[in-house]
């Protein structure tokens, strides 16, 4: 049965739409991996890159596994310090297993990029072998309040370990000095969090080497806890200074306060009080060398 003129057409655009719109839709980003060397000796490190690019998406979550042999490298170190990811759900950091790196991140207000820096792995080389290096599972977000699922494509990589060469010896460590960002606490309470409770959320970011750790202590002399937001107070009043501080992977040292109204008031009355004395004080002795009594 011969198709119409009308049929034809109809067939044409309806190919023409689907690979249009396929193309576009069928990978929205891309998880793509880099090294800095392609071929490595038993011995040797190489540093590997995630980027991702949002292929003129709005994003503003990304997630993934990167997969890694344990029994041809070991992992020295992992690197979040430049990242575009400023909060980070679930930092970059080898599991138990020693073969994954599970990472999840979060960037408020969205962003558009062609090749976004996520973070990096430092490598060894402990045998020959070629070592395959891919992502996992990766989720990304559009940035439109629905959270829709973005198509995402990934770009994976493999590094030769050959046996004969001299290892070459190479330091990816980064030198920072500055403190992680200012921060704020926040104090607040949430029927579906920690049976109704207070607790407290807080986060910050650092540029050079990367948030490595947070301290929490609740009262002045109280023990500091190393503990991730959202923190559950164990101390339920409303009087409470409570300390946080922010440790990069350099060991530098932001530190933030919250203090209740109630101690504010407290410090306030005492200060004002201490002047007083000390002018009461100050009078009395004039009065004493001018008068004699």
């Amino acid at each position: 049965m011969k198709k119409t003129t009308k049929q034809i057409y109809s067939s044409i655009i309806t190919m023409i739409v689907v690979f249009v719109f396929s193309g576009h839709y069928a990978h929205a980003a891309l998880l793509s991996l880099s090294g800095d060397k392609e071929k490595i000796t038993i011995g040797e490190s190489t540093r590997i890159d995630v980027f991702i690019n949002s292929e003129n998406e709005q994003i503003n979550t990304i997630a993934g596994t990167l997969n890694i042999d344990p029994s041809l490298v070991n992992v020295d170190s992992v690197m979040i310090g430049n990242s575009i990811v400023p909060f980070w759900v679930e930092q970059p950091a080898l599991t138990s297993s020693s073969d994954t790196i599970v990472f999840s991140g979060v960037i408020p207000g969205g962003i558009t990029t062609e090749k976004g820096y996520l973070f990096s792995v430092v490598m060894t080389a402990k045998k020959t072998g070629e070592i395959p290096i891919s992502i996992i599972s990766p989720t990304v977000l559009l940035n439109d309040g629905k959270g829709t699922d973005v198509p995402t494509a990934t770009k994976n990589i493999t590094v030769s370990v050959v046996a004969d060469g001299i290892a070459k010896q190479q330091s990816y460590e980064i030198s920072d000095t500055l403190p992680p960002e200012k921060f704020e606490i926040v104090r607040t309470k949430d029927s579906s969090l920690f049976d109704n409770t207070w607790f407290i959320v807080f986060a910050t970011q650092d540029k050079g080497s990367g948030i490595g750790h947070y301290e929490i202590c609740e009262a002045f002399f109280s023990k500091c806890v190393q503990e991730k937001s959202p923190f559950q107070l164990s101390h339920q009043s409303n009087w409470y200074f409570i300390t946080v501080r922010a440790f990069d992977n350099q060991n530098n040292m932001q530190v933030a306060f919250l203090v209740s109204k109630n101690i504010k008031i407290t410090f306030a009355s005492v200060i004002i009080l201490g002047i007083l004395i000390m002018i009461y004080v100050f009078f009395i002795k004039k009065r004493r060398k001018l008068f004699g009594v």
